[in-house]
């Protein structure tokens, strides 16, 4: 399993993200879902 390495952003701007990659792949297919013509 890879992770996104964001040590340097939250070292930098201290920067975090709110979700991971997973939870933001399934907010964004929702969207699309909900919302195809923003696409």
């Amino acid at each position: 399993e890879r992770r996104a390495d964001y040590s340097k952003a939250e070292r930098l701007l201290g920067w975090k993200p709110k979700l991971t990659v997973e939870e933001g792949m399934k907010e964004l297919a929702k969207d699309i879902i909900k919302n195809p013509e923003k696409y």
